[in-house]
C-alpha cells in the first residue's frame, strides 16, 4: 500500500507516458495529486496544498535511499526533462491566481518608466496558460507574451524556457518577477532580483501565511537568473509572480510568399519587416514564418504572420473557441490534422505526394489575411497535440546566423528526401530578444528559433540528428529547446552557454542540499552536464 499524505490523492501507476510517447512506460510507485485549493482570498487558503507538498517532500527526504521526485504539468515536453522518478506531483489543482497587493510593491518598481498599468499577479505553478488568459482577460489584463498554444502549465512553461511571441519582450520567463520555490519540507524561498526588486520583504511573510510553508525572501540577481529557467531541478515551483499588462488586441496580417523571396530573407536577416507591410509604418509586435520543407519551385512555400498591438476600444473580452489557434506560433496544432491527412504514415510516401499534402494543410491554415483583430488568447490559443504520435526539435541560433542555419536545415531535408526520409511537418521560424535567465535559450541580443514539428517515426528522428550534425559541422553555434528532442551533451551545452552553466550549478548548490539536489534531479541534468 502506498503511503498517505494530507489533502492528497495517491495512487500507483504501472505505465506512465508523456503526451507524445517519447518518454514511455514508466512505473510510478507514488503518483500524488494535491487537492483543489480552498478560498485562496482568505488567510491560509493554500495551507492544505502546502501541507500536501511538505508531506510528499518529507517522504522523499526521509527515505534510506534517494526517492527522486518530479512535478508534472501538461506532459507536453518531448525530452528527458520530463522523465519521472519514483514520485510524481501532479499539479492541475494548483491553480490559484491572485493580484499582488500594492502595499507589497517597492517604490522602485512603481517608479520604473512604463510601470503604470502593469500588474504583478501571483500564479500557482499548475495554472494553465489557457486559464491565465481567460481570468486575466475578464479583469482587463493580459500576458505580455505567449508560447505555442495555451495548454502549458505556467511552472513548466517557464522552467523549460518556452519562447515568447514578441519581438521586443523576450520569452515567457522574461516576464516573471519572482519564483516561489519549495526546497525542502520545512523551507521555501521567494526569489526575485536583488538589483531591481519588485516587492518588499513582507511578501515572503504573506506567502508563509497563505501556504503554511515557511518562506524567506531571497533578493539575489544570480539566484533569480537561475530560477527563471530551473529545468524543474531547483525545488518545487509552488508559484510565480508574472507581470501582466492592460488587455490588448492583435491585428494580423498573413502573407503567402515564395520561399526564396528576397523580401522574406531580408526580413529574417534584419528583422526589418517594413517591406512586407508598406501600408503600415510601425514595427510589428510579432513576426514569424512557417516554411514548407519541400516547397514547390513554382509556388508558395513560406507563410509570414505579422501582428500589431491595437487598443481594446470597448470590444467585449472574448475567450477562444476550442479550435486551432490562428498564429503559427502553434506548430504542433496542425500536426494532428496532418497525421489524419497522411493516415499515420504507415506506408512510405514520395516527396511529391508529401509536398501536396503539406501544401494543402498549410494553405488551409495560413490563408492570406489583413486586419483581423482578436485577443491574444485567441491568437495563441487552444492546441490539439497528436497524442502518442508527435515529435519536435527546436534549434536556437543568434539572429546573425539565422539565414545560414535555415539554409543548412533546408539542405539536410532535401538530402534526406532524396533518400526517402522525410520530415512529416513544417519549419517554424520565430524571433526573441535576449534573456537575463542563465539557461534561457535566447542569450544573444536577437535570437532565431527554428522548430521542426513532425509526426514521429524513426526516419524523422534520423533527420533531426542530421540537422544537428550539419549545423555543428558548419560551425553554427546553437542549442535546443529544453523541452524538445535534442542531441546535446555536456560539451555542447557548455560551448553555447559558457560560464552560465557553472553559475547555474553554483546557484543550485546554494539553494539545495546534496540530498535535495538528488531528489530534484532528472536524467536530463546528467545528460547535459548540469548535475554537479
Amino acid at each position: 500500500m502506498p503511503p498517505t499524505f494530507p489533502h492528497t490523492q495517491v495512487k500507483s501507476l504501472n505505465r506512465w507516458s508523456n503526451y507524445s510517447g517519447t518518454v514511455d512506460n514508466h512505473a510510478i510507485p507514488l503518483f500524488c495529486t494535491p487537492d483543489p485549493p480552498g478560498d485562496a482570498t482568505t488567510a491560509g487558503g493554500m495551507i492544505p496544498q502546502g501541507q500536501s507538498i511538505r508531506a510528499i517532500l518529507q517522504h522523499c527526504f526521509s527515505q534510506p535511499a534517494v526517492e527522486s521526485m518530479r512535478a508534472i504539468g501538461s506532459r507536453w515536453s518531448f525530452s528527458r526533462l520530463l522523465e519521472p522518478g519514483r514520485v510524481i506531483i501532479d499539479t492541475p489543482n494548483l491553480n490559484v491566481i491572485l493580484k499582488v497587493s500594492k502595499q507589497d510593491l517597492t517604490d522602485g518598481y512603481n517608479a520604473v518608466p512604463g510601470a503604470e498599468g502593469r500588474v504583478p499577479m501571483f500564479v500557482q505553478g499548475g495554472t494553465t496558460i489557457s486559464a491565465l488568459n481567460r481570468r486575466l482577460g475578464q479583469v482587463g489584463l493580459a500576458l505580455q507574451t505567449s508560447g505555442a498554444g495555451d495548454g502549458h502549465r505556467i511552472a513548466g512553461c517557464v522552467a523549460t524556457g518556452t519562447h515568447g511571441s514578441a519581438l521586443q519582450i523576450g520569452a515567457v520567463h522574461d516576464t516573471i518577477l519572482g519564483v516561489h520555490l519549495v526546497v525542502s519540507p520545512d523551507r521555501a524561498v521567494f526569489i526575485q532580483s536583488g538589483s531591481t526588486p519588485f516587492c518588499r520583504d513582507g511578501f515572503a511573510d504573506w506567502l508563509t501565511e497563505q501556504t503554511g510553508i515557511p518562506t524567506e525572501m531571497m533578493a539575489d540577481d544570480e539566484a533569480f537568473s537561475a530560477a527563471l529557467v530551473s529545468l524543474g531541478s531547483l525545488g518545487f515551483v509552488f508559484g510565480v509572480v508574472i507581470e501582466t499588462v492592460p488587455l490588448y488586441r492583435l491585428a494580423r496580417k498573413t502573407l503567402v510568399l515564395d520561399i526564396d523571396s528576397p523580401l522574406l530573407w531580408a526580413a529574417i536577416r534584419t528583422l526589418n519587416t517594413s517591406p512586407l507591410h508598406p501600408e503600415r509604418g510601425e514595427a510589428p509586435y510579432h513576426f514569424d514564418v512557417v516554411m514548407h520543407p519541400y516547397a514547390p519551385s513554382d509556388g508558395a512555400g513560406a507563410y509570414a504572420t505579422l501582428l500589431w498591438k491595437v487598443p481594446v476600444a470597448g470590444v467585449p473580452f472574448a475567450f477562444p473557441d476550442p479550435a486551432t489557434p490562428d498564429a503559427s506560433s502553434d506548430m504542433m496544432g496542425w500536426i494532428a490534422a496532418l497525421a489524419g491527412a497522411v493516415g499515420g504514415m504507415l506506408s512510405p510516401l514520395t516527396t511529391l505526394i508529401l509536398r501536396d499534402v503539406i501544401s494543402g494543410q498549410l494553405t488551409s491554415r495560413y490563408q492570406t489575411s489583413d486586419g483581423t483583430q482578436t485577443f491574444p488568447g485567441q491568437i495563441f490559443g487552444p492546441t490539439s497535440l497528436p497524442p502518442g504520435a508527435g515529435a519536435s526539435t527546436e534549434m536556437v541560433v543568434d539572429l546573425a546566423d539565422a539565414e545560414r542555419a535555415l539554409q543548412i536545415v533546408r539542405d539536410v531535408l532535401a538530402q534526406n528526401a532524396s533518400q526517402g526520409r522525410h520530415l512529416l511537418g513544417a519549419i517554424g521560424v520565430r524571433f526573441v530578444p535576449r534573456t537575463r535567465s542563465l539557461l534561457g535559450m535566447n542569450i544573444a541580443a536577437k535570437n532565431c528559433y527554428i522548430e521542426l514539428p513532425s509526426i514521429r517515426n524513426s526516419d524523422v528522428l534520423n533527420v533531426y540528428q542530421d540537422c544537428w550534425s550539419a549545423l555543428r559541422n558548419e560551425g553554427v553555434r546553437f542549442t535546443c529547446h529544453w523541452g524538445q528532442l535534442h542531441g546535446l551533451n555536456a560539451g555542447q551545452v557548455s560551448d553555447y552557454f559558457g560560464d552560465r552553466v557553472d553559475r547555474w550549478k553554483a546557484a543550485r548548490r546554494e539553494l539545495l542540499s546534496e540530498e535535495g539536489r538528488a531528489i530534484f534531479g532528472s536524467p536530463l541534468l546528467a545528460e547535459v552536464g548540469l548535475d554537479g
